[in-house]
């Protein structure tokens, strides 16, 4: 999957895999996960004293849709 992600007023062109399912008639769940470095949207690396925290955060999505009667 290919798509914009903006994040601090920065956009950016992301891929990734998402899984689909349609677990009955009405219902259809989309899941992923997908691992950013903070530095591409502008954000520093945070420190902590003398602890430096790494800048990759891993972004878990799960959407589920349902039909209304």
């Amino acid at each position: 999957m290919l798509g914009d992600l903006s994040f601090h007023g920065i956009t950016r062109e992301v891929s990734g895999t998402v899984a689909v399912e349609a677990p009955d008639g009405d219902t259809i769940v989309i899941e992923g996960d997908q691992v950013f470095d903070i530095r591409d949207f502008d954000v520093p690396s945070p420190k902590i004293l003398m602890l430096k925290i790494l800048p990759d955060v891993r972004v878990h999505m799960l959407l589920r849709a349902e039909r209304e009667s």
